[in-house]
């Protein structure tokens, strides 16, 4: 038995008129999941057993949809399925598509009614053309490979070349497309900030094609691209600038530089540039402001503006949107027609000739110094990297009695400004003391090698700077500077601390009545010239009302960054630059730092509430992930007791039965640098007990910090005082609780 299925009541044919045959379209929308599975005759019998097959015979009802003018299509006419797309194709814009539902028409084609089989197919470029920038990266490559076989070495290449040049390509590591022109094989220039994309962020399959030589992707970051880069800039500093100076404050003098670089070997190049300068912007006084629309701006290469007359006002670019040196900037400046500021101010420098000898040792830290600074650029992309100059040999250190700067201003009257230090030629003029010229010395250094406003590494300079007379405070410095900027960097042997165990006496508490404190040997000193500060210049120095009994040191408190001044010692600096050097390296001595006792504590060391009321709910995940730690580790960990204050988890290592008494401090953020952990006295009595006796186990400080992923890392450390070599009383704090202090005058 045969069966044809077919649509009842019947379909309209080709003598129905149009308006009948529009309706059924709709009348299909609403039902045409009843024609799935019947679009081929049926052929039932039996033998033995009923069988059933499906024949090769399209039914009745599809053959007379396939004739039967009925598809609503975009141009407004009905047409047969053949004569029409599925869905509109942007490489044929000239074939109609039908108005139909998706899955009416992906059902009427699994039955065996093709949509647009009538309809050419589209040429391959001008299908590359139209989806190339929509497909994903293994069609894409297929699509480009089959063009360029077909186009190889004819007319049709020149173009192909042109299509793909247009079309935007998907990266493997980022959801974002990037175009051809923006795409380099790697090389020795950066990417501008991301504008540039690598060949290795594509996917593999576009990495084979594209690989081809006929492409010509650039083996580097040229100047044409940082010039479609800068025109792309000064577009948006027109249209859209909200934002945009801080967007492309890294980029901006990395793209101006390539170009400017590229141009001066390339008359093609530098042919573009002096076409498209006409629409550059600056960033001025917090606003973008094209050059052609007349505004008098200038670089302002004058690095002592504060010594200007009152009421000076002049309209500067951000000089480090045109480059990472004052070279690279004045370069830039020139190229846009930028003019200097220098140029509209008269100085003159006077007392460079009136020198005095500089100290040998002065000249070995300078040169050592300079070398760091050397090594820091080279090493850091946010320390001036990036720029193409080179800081030049090192400034010689001269030293002069006086430095004078005498400036004017359009022919106003001069201005006489005595000055600490300044770069002059090819040598670094100070005038005065180390703890006078520091802090312009600084500045000089820092503008040669163009770190811009590094706050930490300007502090650190300052610190090395302000010590250069004394071996000591330099070492001290420079051991904080390395650590600080450059760890993986080790110091020359006449600039390296010994750092030797010794045992120390170290008392937890007030110094005895009529006891010096110098001759206590828990204060780390250096020698006394050392770490002297003047009178007046303590600014550690608590309020009024706490000055009887000075506040204990909060966890998170800790070492701040050193305060650098001009006239007074940084004995808390170099304290602190000894302690980050010690504790670098905890295998070989770790540094502790005693601070007063807080009122709230009890002579017995205990907090005045009982057992561990006080500790903050918060550090219950700090705690259980010490204990995982513990659990991974083989060990069984348990909560304290509740009115014990010595460690917060005691785990026992069933394997040796091997006990761990662990104090655990969380932290927010990653522990490293300035950040500390602070021990309570009873944590660290209950070390000291720990360490001369393993009664009770052996104690350790678990350190747990939160990760950027929300996870924890967890930094165990055997018992501190164990391999502590010194520990530091800071004189800012302990100065406060000294008992009967007397001034003696000389013999």
């Amino acid at each position: 038995e045969v069966s044809d299925f077919d649509i009842e009541p019947d379909l309209p044919d080709s003598s129905t008129p149009a308006e009948r045959r529009s309706l059924l379209a709709e009348w299909l929308s609403e039902g045409y999941e009843a024609l799935r599975g019947r679009g081929r005759r049926r052929c039932r019998y039996h033998y033995h057993r009923p069988f059933e097959q499906t024949g090769r015979v399209p039914a009745a009802w599809v053959s007379k949809l396939r004739e039967l003018e009925w598809v609503p299509a975009g141009d407004g006419r009905l047409r047969c399925p053949a004569e029409v797309l599925p869905q509109p194709d942007a490489s044929r814009p000239e074939a109609p598509a039908a108005e139909l539902p998706a899955g009416l028409v992906r059902v009427l084609e699994d039955e065996g009614v093709p949509f647009g089989a009538d309809i050419p197919e589209a040429p391959l470029l001008g299908r590359l053309a139209a989806v190339g920038s929509r497909l994903g990266a293994d069609e894409l490559a297929a699509l480009l490979r089959e063009c360029r076989e077909r186009t190889a070495g004819t007319d049709d290449e020149t173009a192909f070349l042109r299509t793909v040049g247009n079309l935007e390509f998907p990266l493997d590591a980022r959801s974002e497309r990037t175009p051809l022109r923006r795409i380099v094989r790697g090389g020795r220039r950066g990417t501008l900030h991301g504008h540039i994309a690598r060949f290795d962020d594509l996917a593999e399959a576009l990495r084979t094609e594209l690989g081809h030589a006929l492409y010509g992707i650039p083996p580097t970051t040229t100047g044409a691209q940082a010039l479609a880069f800068l025109r792309e800039v000064w577009r948006r500093a027109r249209t859209s600038p909200e934002g945009l100076a801080n967007e492309v404050r890294e980029a901006l003098p990395t793209a101006y530089s390539y170009c400017l670089e590229d141009a001066n070997e390339e008359p093609s190049l530098q042919e573009r540039w002096q076409a498209a300068v006409g629409e550059a912007a600056v960033f001025a006084e917090r606003r973008w402001i094209r050059l052609a629309d007349g505004e008098t701006i200038y670089l302002d290469d004058v690095d002592d503006r504060r010594f200007f007359p009152d009421g000076a006002n002049f309209l500067t670019a951000t000089a480090g949107h045109l480059g990472a040196s004052p070279e690279a900037q004045k370069r830039t400046a020139e190229a846009i027609g930028l003019p200097l500021l220098s140029n509209s101010v008269e100085r003159e420098w006077r007392g460079q000739s009136d020198r005095i000898p500089v100290d040998r040792g002065w000249t070995e830290r300078y040169a050592f110094l300079y070398e760091l600074l050397r090594r820091l650029r080279s090493k850091d992309p946010a320390a001036g990297a990036a720029s193409t100059e080179s800081p030049g040999e090192q400034p010689t250190l001269a030293r002069v009695r006086r430095l004078t700067l005498i400036v004017s201003l359009e022919g106003g009257a001069p201005r006489t400004v005595d000055i600490r230090a300044r770069l002059l030629g090819s040598e670094l003029l100070v005038a005065g003391e180390p703890r006078a010229f520091g802090a312009d010395a600084a500045k000089e250094l820092l503008r040669r090698f163009a770190f811009g406003q590094r706050a930490e590494v300007a502090t650190d300079l300052a610190a090395m700077l302000f010590s250069l007379d004394s071996e000591t405070a330099f070492r001290d410095a420079a051991t904080q500077f390395r650590d600080a900027h450059l760890p993986d960097f080790d110091l020359p042997p006449r600039f390296r601390e010994e750092m030797k165990e010794s045992a120390l006496e170290v008392r937890v508490g007030k110094p005895r009545r009529g006891e010096s404190a110098s001759r206590h040997g828990s204060i780390e000193s250096g020698t006394a010239d050392d770490h002297r500060r003047p009178e007046g210049a303590d600014s550690t120095k608590e309020p009024d009302h706490d000055r009887k009994r000075p506040r204990a040191g909060t966890e998170g408190s800790g070492p701040r960054t050193p305060t650098v001044e001009g006239s007074g010692s940084f004995t808390r600096s170099r304290a602190l630059a000894r302690q980050n050097a010690l504790a670098a390296d905890l295998r070989r001595s770790l540094t502790g730092e005693i601070v007063p006792a807080h009122p709230a504590r009890t002579a017995e060391g205990r907090n005045d509430l009982p057992g561990r009321s006080t500790a903050d709910a918060d550090d219950a995940p700090y705690r259980e992930a010490a204990a995982r730690y513990e659990r991974n580790s083989g060990r069984t960990p348990e909560d304290g007791a509740q009115r014990q204050v010595g460690w917060d988890l005691r785990s026992v290592d069933p394997r040796n039965g091997a006990v761990r008494l662990i104090e655990v401090k969380g932290r927010s953020r990653p522990w490293t640098d300035e950040e500390v952990v602070e021990l309570s006295r009873a944590q660290v009595l209950t070390a000291f007990r720990s360490s001369s006796s393993r009664e009770e186990g052996e104690w350790y400080l678990y350190v747990v910090e939160r990760t950027e992923e929300g996870g924890y890392r967890v930094l165990p450390i055997r018992n501190p005082v164990e391999t502590a070599a010194k520990w530091i009383v800071r004189g800012g704090a302990w100065r406060l609780v000294a008992e009967d202090a007397r001034t003696l005058g000389p013999e």
